[in-house]
Order: structure tokens, then C-alpha cells, then sequence
């Protein structure tokens, strides 16, 4: 009998080399287990680069698994996040691997100052740094005379995020700024927010955007201060940047527009082809009306939670000729007429015909006729957000997504009460709006990868019947309470590439239908059954025995696993978070 390597063995490797770059990371893991060839063809240096090491809560030494593991294999590790990592004083992981680093990312690590440059310093073809929440590291660094003399050589650091610091001193900006020669990217995002220093505050933002003058004219391009406090003086002086060109901006703006800081940033920063001014309350009409008349190349427009937006100004996205991508989520003051001004125009020219993404979530002024119009204009749309809207998505605009937006990967429709298995699956669909009639059901849209629908209460089994998504990767299905086993069996065998699941509150899973999800998915990462009380220790020992990659479980208010069951979890060895009933529980 021939095995899948026998039947590949004779295509060339350019060939499936080729076919890999169409698959999702996850896709070629998958795929390189299966046979010698695939292995080989996954070893491709951009399908390494593509890879993840993520290591979670352990002690950074040689002498301990799992570095001693990782020490053993014949695989190199471009991106590497450490998560509540200890360190040792040795180097030998870093020795073997770090020329092939290209990203690194801290979170909350426990590291002191002269091992995290000495870690630095066997990086050099590092290309992204992030520090998160690592305010023991910042804050202890103490400004050194000869510091200098060991600082990293870093040629092609081109970011730098700083990610929910809370003091960041000058010096150590500084320090860690002119190791980068060629930065292109800098990101101080939710930074200082518990800072009771005002001054402080308004010290190291002035300092950062003081120093990017140093950059402007050697490439500099992306900026990032969403959800950090910046006042109108701090854009002033950024405006007054001479040759800061920025390809990205994204901040959060609290001012006053009459202000002139904000206004004066907008005018000069003609070229930017990406604008993230997510929550910004203060956000008026007139500024979006100055985005759109002067921004011209603006591909990326994200407004989510600009609450002062109304039709007046979304309509002057009509000027945006590029538009890709456009989130107005909770935007409430915005309706259909001014939506559609903006989206359709007047002529045929100013028809936003290749948008690829687009965000209505929690926008209660859309209506059907909204929607409607969406799926049959936008026929390239990639990714749909109409969460928390329950007037625009009905079972009838249901069923024009699933005749027309074929190209969806991502749908997320959370909240949305009015839909029920007819918009789902035509199961006794009627409207007499319909010009069409055959039923279109979800399985159309077989690209979905991110499909969302909790708190969907009128979805039940017929539904799940029809989901066959081969690509599909993450399913929320939380308070869907007319879910049982019968629905559970289907989307276990016809949705095989599944790595998150949510069935929060459903009250019909039982433990039979855990069995089912295990034995079936065998990608499953994450797995939340939080507040299923038929749940008992039947279903901790189905995880036990079928799963072999999960990563995270949450079964908290599962109130009929007992505490013995859980420590059996110890035998999983992928499994790194656990949320249960109990403070906690040893599975070491």
C-alpha cells in the first residue's frame, strides 16, 4: 500500500514549495507530519520565518526542559515571544540560535539589565523588539557613565514597541533608540496610563517625540501611540518634525480639536497610506473632512469608537480612492445615508469596488438596506465585522452574504439576535424581498478561517449540519443554547482544521460531546467550556487521552469536575493554562 510520501515523491520540491505558500502556517505544520517529503519541503527558510517559538512561565536554562529540548533539534526559531520567563546566566540557546532571530518579544519577564543586553548581543540580525509590561527591567535601569562601551551593535533593528510600560526614563529610551541606526517603526502604545507622575509623562513623550527628529531623515515611517495620553503641545512638536514623512499613524486622541496640535499634524502628514485613530472621543466631522482632502493615498482608515463622528463626516470618505480597509465599530451617530455617500458616491470612480475589510460592528443606525448593499458592492471583501448590530443583520441579509461574499475569511456576527438557522442554512427560509430562489447556505463561504456567533440564541443543529469549512481555525459559539451533541458530531468530522472553540454557557454539551471535539480535532489549541454543567470528570479524561497539542483550557464553573480529575492534566504535556473552579491546581 502506498504511503503520502510514495504519491509526492516524484513532484519537484519547487512544485510544493509553490502549493505551501498558499497555506497558513498551522497548514504546513500540519501538513509536515504527514510524510518525509512535506517535512522537508516545511524546512523552506520563509516557512521557518513564518513560525512561532512561544514560551510560556518557565526557567530559561540549558540544563531544564524545555531548553534542553530545543537545544537538541536541527530547526532554528526567527520569532520567539517569552512570556513570565525567569533567566539563567547561560548562553549556550542563544549562542546556537540567535543569529537567526528576527523578532523578540518580552512579556512581563524577570530579567536584569546586563542579561537582557547580553542577550541582545547575540542577535544581530534582529528585526523587531518588544517590550511588554516589563517594568521591573525599565525602571531599575540606572544610567550608567561608561555605559556605552557594552551596548549592542543591533544594524537592523527597524522596530522598537514599548507595550503598557508604566515609567520609561529618558536614558533608557535613549539607550535602547540608538540601537537601532536604521529604525523605521516605533510603537509606545497603552504606555504610562498608571504614571501618577504627570510630569514624568509629559517628560518621556516629549523626549521620544524630540527624538525622532533624529530619524526623519533616515527612513523613519511608522508611528504608534494608541491608548497613551498625548496632549495638543506633543503634536505640535511632532508636526513641526522637519522631514517626518510617516507611511503609519496610529494614536489616541482626548484634546479638544479647537486645539491646534491635532490639526496641524493632519495637514502636514499628507502621505500616510494608514490612520488608526481608534477611541479618540473627541474626534470631530471637521477633522475627518481634513483627513480625507489631504490624505488622498490613505489605504487603512480605522475610526472604531469615534462616537463624535455623525453622516456629515463619513461621507467625505468618498475622496479616499484607495480605501482598503474601514472600521466605524461604535460609531452610533453615523447612519445609512451618510454611510453609503461615502462607500458609493455619485459616479462610478468614487466606488469603493476592492475594499477588503470592513468594520460596522455596535453601529445601531445601520438597517438591511445597509448591509444589502455591502454584499453587492463589495464582492472582494475578505473580512466582515457587523458584531453588536442587530438591526442590518437580519436572515435576509444573512442570505446575501452567503450568495456573495464568497471571498470571506474572516465573518464576525456576535450578538446579532435575529438571526436563526434560516439565514444561516436556508432551513424554511421566506421573504418576499428575495429575487432568488434558491437557498444559499454558510457552506458557500468555504474559505471562513474566524467564524463568531455567540450569544446567537436561535441557532441550533440544522445549523452546525452545514458547516463544512476545511480552513476554518477559530468558532465562537458562546450562550448558543440549542447546540447539542447531534450538531457537535458534524462540526467535529467536517470542520477539521478547528484550534479554538468556544461554548460558553452552552448548557446542552455533555461530556459525550467533549469526547467528540477531542477524538475528531486533532489541532485543537484552546478549548473554553466555561459554565457547562453537565460536564463531568468523563470529559477531563477525554482530554487526557486525544490531545496531544492543546495549549489552553478554560472549563471554570464546571462545577461537577472534581479536583482529582484536574491533577490528571498533568499527563498533557502541550497544555500551559488552565482556568478552573479552584485558586490552584498543580498539573506540573
Amino acid at each position: 500500500m502506498e504511503t503520502p510520501g510514495d504519491l509526492f515523491e516524484n513532484i519537484p520540491m519547487e512544485m510544493i514549495i509553490k502549493i505551501f505558500s498558499y497555506l497558513h502556517p498551522s497548514d504546513i505544520e500540519a501538513a509536515s507530519s504527514t510524510c518525509l517529503r512535506f517535512f522537508e519541503a516545511s524546512k523552506y527558510y520563509r516557512f521557518m520565518d513564518q513560525r512561532l517559538l512561544s514560551l510560556h512561565k518557565i526557567n530559561f536554562t540549558e540544563y531544564e526542559p524545555p531548553i534542553s529540548h530545543l537545544l537538541e533539534t536541527e530547526r532554528y526559531f526567527s520569532n520567539i515571544t517569552l512570556y513570565v520567563v525567569r533567566f539563567s546566566d547561560y548562553n549556550h540557546f542563544w549562542c546556537k540560535f540567535g543569529r537567526f532571530v528576527k523578532s523578540l518579544t518580552l512579556k512581563m519577564c524577570i530579567v536584569k539589565k546586563d542579561k537582557f543586553l547580553q542577550i541582545l548581543s547575540f542577535l544581530p540580525n534582529l528585526e523587531t523588539l518588544t517590550l511588554y509590561d516589563c517594568n521591573e527591567l525599565l525602571n531599575r535601569w540606572q544610567e550608567e557613565i561608561f555605559e556605552d562601551m557594552i551596548k549592542p551593535s543591533l544594524p537592523k533593528l527597524k522596530r522598537i514597541n514599548f507595550q503598557k510600560i508604566t515609567i520609561l526614563k529618558p536614558h533608557v529610551f535613549d539607550y535602547l533608540f540608538d540601537m537601532a541606526p536604521k529604525l523605521e517603526y516605533l510603537e509606545i502604545s497603552e504606555c504610562f496610563t498608571d504614571c501618577t507622575d504627570a510630569v514624568a509623562r509629559v517628560k518621556i513623550i516629549d523626549h521620544a517625540i524630540q527624538s525622532l527628529s533624529k530619524k526623519a531623515k533616515k527612513g523613519f515611517k511608522c508611528l504608534n501611540l494608541l491608548g497613551t495620553h498625548i496632549d495638543d503641545i506633543a503634536l505640535l512638536k511632532l508636526a513641526e518634525i522637519p522631514d517626518l514623512k510617516l507611511n503609519q499613524l496610529s494614536l489616541t486622541f482626548t484634546g479638544r480639536i479647537t486645539n491646534p496640535g491635532m490639526l496641524d499634524l493632519l495637514k502636514v502628514q499628507t502621505n500616510l497610506t494608514t490612520l488608526d485613530l481608534s477611541d479618540s472621543m473627541n474626534l470631530l466631522d471637521y477633522c475627518l473632512m481634513l483627513i480625507c482632502s489631504k490624505m488622498p493615498h490613505l489605504k487603512q482608515l480605522k475610526l472604531k469608537r469615534c462616537v463624535m463622528i455623525t453622516d456629515i463626516g463619513i461621507r467625505e470618505i468618498v475622496h479616499l480612492k484607495n480605501l482598503l480597509v474601514l472600521d466605524i465599530t461604535g460609531c452610533e451617530r453615523i447612519s445609512d445615508k451618510g454611510f453609503l455617500e461615502g462607500v458609493k458616491g455619485q459616479k462610478w470612480c468614487q466606488w469603493k469596488e476592492y475594499l477588503e475589510e470592513l468594520y460596522i460592528g455596535s453601529t445601531n443606525g445601520f438597517t438591511e438596506y445597509t448591509l444589502s448593499m455591502v454584499t453587492s458592492m463589495f464582492l472582494y471583501l475578505t473580512k466582515l465585522d457587523v458584531s453588536s448590530s442587530g438591526n442590518c443583520i437580519t436572515d435576509y441579509t444573512m442570505q446575501l452574504i452567503n450568495k456573495n461574499l464568497l471571498n470571506l475569511r474572516f465573518l464576525n456576527a456576535e450578538c446579532c439576535g435575529k438571526i436563526s438557522d434560516a439565514g444561516i442554512c436556508a432551513e424554511g427560509f421566506i421573504d418576499e424581498r428575495c429575487t432568488f430562489s434558491y437557498p444559499y447556505r454558510i457552506s458557500r463561504l468555504k474559505g471562513l478561517r474566524i467564524l463568531r456567533l455567540s450569544g446567537i440564541y436561535q441557532i441550533s443543529d440544522v445549523s452546525l449540519r452545514h458547516f463544512r469549512f476545511l480552513e476554518l481555525k477559530e468558532l465562537t459559539m458562546a450562550r448558543c443554547q440549542l447546540i447539542t451533541e447531534v450538531g457537535i458530531e458534524f462540526l467535529s468530522k467536517y470542520c477539521p482544521s478547528l484550534e479554538y472553540i468556544d461554548f460558553t454557557e452552552c448548557q446542552n454539551i455533555n461530556d459525550y460531546c467533549i469526547e467528540l471535539i477531542t477524538s475528531y480535532l486533532q489541532r485543537l489549541l484552546c478549548l473554553r467550556v466555561i459554565c457547562c454543567n453537565q460536564l463531568t470528570d468523563l470529559s477531563v479524561d477525554s482530554v487526557v487521552a486525544n490531545c496531544t497539542r492543546i495549549k489552553t483550557l478554560y472549563i471554570r464553573g464546571c462545577n461537577l469536575i472534581t479536583y482529582e480529575a484536574l491533577q490528571t492534566l498533568s499527563k498533557v504535556s502541550s497544555l500551559k493554562n488552565i482556568y478552573t473552579n479552584y485558586e490552584t491546581v498543580d498539573i506540573n
